[in-house]
C-alpha cells in the first residue's frame, strides 16, 4: 500500500512543479535592441514592481533605443509618456537593469533561497528568436563562484537575459550565454549571473 501511495505522490509533485514553472513564463518579456542597423532580441525578467533585469551585452551604452513586448501579459507594459530607461549596467557581469515607468508587475520574480549541489535540476526561460512568450528548457546545476552560475541547461539565441529558476520557480540567475565547441559542437554549458550580484550593480 505504501508503495502505491508513493508512486502516486511523485507524479503529482512533478506535475505541480511543471505548472509552477509554466506560470513563471509570465515573468519574461522580450526586448528588441538595434546595433549597426540590425535588430537584436533578448529576454528580460520582471523584478520588483517596475524593473526588468536583462543581459548587458545587447546594449552599447545606457542610452540605447529599445522596445519591450510582453506577449503573455500585454497590459503589463504601460503606454507611459516616460520611456523605459537603463538604470544600471555592468558589462563584466553582463547585467543591465531597466526601469519601466508606470509599471506595476503583478507577477514579478521571487528570489531563490535554496542551496544547490551538483546535478540539481534548474530551469531556463527566455524568448528564443521566433518563439516569443517564454520557452522553457531544463538542465542540471554544475558549479558556481561568487557571482556566476554554471549549468548544462541549453539556451538558444534570444534566451540571453532570461531567467534561471530553481525547482520552485524562484529566480536564481540571469542567462548570459551557452558555450559550444565549434569543432565538435559539444555543449560546455550555460553561464548566468547570480541574483546576489544584482544588488551590487544597483549600488
Amino acid at each position: 500500500m505504501k508503495r502505491i501511495i508513493l508512486l502516486l505522490i511523485v507524479p503529482i509533485l512533478l506535475l505541480s512543479n511543471n505548472k509552477i514553472i509554466m506560470e513563471k513564463r509570465k515573468t519574461i518579456v522580450t526586448i528588441f535592441t538595434e546595433e549597426a542597423g540590425k535588430t537584436k532580441l533578448v529576454a528580460g525578467v520582471k523584478f520588483g514592481t517596475n524593473k526588468l533585469i536583462t543581459c548587458a551585452h545587447s546594449f552599447l551604452n545606457k542610452h540605447d533605443n529599445f522596445a519591450i513586448i510582453d506577449t503573455l501579459v500585454p497590459d503589463s507594459i504601460p503606454k507611459s509618456i516616460d520611456k523605459p530607461k537603463i538604470l544600471a549596467i555592468n558589462y563584466k557581469k553582463d547585467i543591465a537593469i531597466i526601469l519601466v515607468p508606470g509599471a506595476n508587475w503583478k507577477n514579478s520574480s521571487k528570489l531563490s533561497k535554496l542551496k544547490f549541489t551538483k546535478d540539481d535540476l534548474i530551469y531556463a526561460i527566455g524568448s528564443p528568436i521566433g518563439k516569443q512568450g517564454g520557452l522553457i528548457t531544463v538542465g542540471k546545476f554544475i558549479k558556481e563562484n561568487s557571482w556566476r552560475l554554471h549549468s548544462d541547461v541549453l539556451i538558444d539565441h534570444g534566451n540571453s537575459g532570461g531567467a534561471i529558476l530553481d525547482k520552485n520557480g524562484d529566480l536564481i540567475a540571469i542567462s548570459n550565454k551557452t558555450i559550444i565547441l565549434k569543432a565538435t559542437r559539444e555543449n560546455l554549458g550555460t553561464y548566468a549571473t547570480k541574483i546576489s550580484s544584482i544588488y551590487k550593480v544597483m549600488e
